[in-house]
């Protein structure tokens, strides 16, 4: 059974609880899907920050943090931080641009990799996209443990109540 007060990760959820009792996740490679992609790049944000919104709830209920999930948060916090602290501390801005400089050039790296193989209209919309998931979905993290996790806070809405994206 699926947690109902979950409207995103809840196969996250299920595995992890799978798991927790022993079970195993067993993937089929002859299982075939079709996935549809969003058709804007708002779309794309507005799913990716869902994802990271929910994360939080995920890991509160099962009591675990995923750590590779915490990179995007982590970003995000730490352009956050160092733009803010940057208005009083000159070296923060230096900061600042060496995080966006690093990851401006693996984004571009990865793109690069892509036109040999897939053209340069797609490596562009991979830049676009991967720029796009990254910081919606940390900025959804971070929001979603100040909704989620913090004892000050009470939601003034239920969570199923949030607008999705199909």
């Amino acid at each position: 059974m699926c947690d109902e007060e979950l409207v995103r990760n809840q196969d996250d959820e299920f595995n992890l609880r799978l798991i927790g009792r022993g079970g195993r996740i067993l993937l089929l490679p002859d299982v075939v899907s079709q996935y549809y992609a969003r058709r804007s790049l708002g779309a794309v944000a507005r799913m990716f920050y869902q994802y990271g919104y929910f994360k939080p709830l995920v890991a509160r209920k099962v009591e675990r943090i995923m750590t590779r999930q915490l990179v995007p948060p982590l970003f995000v916090f730490s352009l956050v931080a160092t733009a803010a602290l940057g208005i009083w501390v000159p070296a923060a801005r230096d900061v600042l641009a060496g995080i966006v400089g690093t990851y401006a050039a693996l984004i571009l790296t990865g793109a690069a990799l892509a036109i040999r193989k897939h053209g340069i209209r797609c490596a562009a919309a991979l830049a676009a996209v991967f720029s796009f998931m990254h910081v919606c979905y940390g900025a959804g993290y971070l929001r979603g443990i100040i909704d989620h996790w913090s004892p000050l806070r009470r939601r003034t809405r239920p969570a199923a109540t949030m607008s999705l994206t199909r």
